[in-house]
């Protein structure tokens, strides 16, 4: 065995420890938590150690550089169309008789949105195309991106500051799962590929 090979390998070592020793603080926690496991395209959804839900990545692109081996916290999600609720103000009332809870669902949640992360890591998600509509939306993303993304990467180094940039394609019930369920503040962890 070559001594190069043995560096790379104690490399790749020192990082998976350093992700296992991430995810066993977040672990020790009752809060949920999210890997983003990018070598199996599995976004884990885990509370204690425990796995509550999985959802399969179908496609996965990075660009810039390997996320830190470390947690990460979401500071904000992005989308299009925020979902809402009507807005209620002290003193309005309606007709007593119609009564109903304006809850949001599941179903209400965008399915194509950016999570932004500290330590430079951000993660669009966007689900599979489905028909023309999806199709267009996916095009005009996929030009946004191939302008954008260099740019972004000179940008971020000239400033010397971390950049990467992840691109993950789910089901689209996932997608919406992942956006209603991941909020600002809660860790995460990314294994690259």
């Amino acid at each position: 065995m070559s001594t190069e090979a043995l560096c790379d390998n104690k490399g790749i070592l020192f990082r998976e420890n350093q992700l296992l020793e991430s995810e066993f603080k977040l672990a020790s926690k009752p809060d949920v938590y999210f890997i983003f496991n990018l070598k199996e395209n599995i976004v884990h959804i885990k509370a204690a150690g425990i796995s509550l839900r999985e959802m399969q990545i179908k496609r996965v692109k990075q660009w810039g550089d390997n996320p830190p081996g470390q947690q990460l916290l979401l500071l904000k999600k992005s989308t299009f169309i925020k979902p809402g609720r009507d807005k209620i103000k002290p003193g309005e009332t309606k007709e007593a008789d119609d009564f109903s809870i304006d809850a949001l669902e599941l179903r209400d949640m965008p399915a194509r949105y950016t999570l932004y992360m500290d330590k430079g890591v951000s993660i669009f998600v966007r689900p599979e195309t489905e028909g023309i509509f999806s199709g267009i939306f996916n095009l005009f993303y996929s030009a946004k991106r191939f302008i954008s993304r260099p740019a972004l990467t000179l940008w971020n180094t000239l400033l010397r500051k971390p950049f990467t940039a992840i691109d993950i394609v789910l089901d689209k019930k996932d997608a919406q799962a992942l956006y209603w369920s991941f909020y600002e503040g809660t860790g995460a962890i990314v294994y690259s590929p």
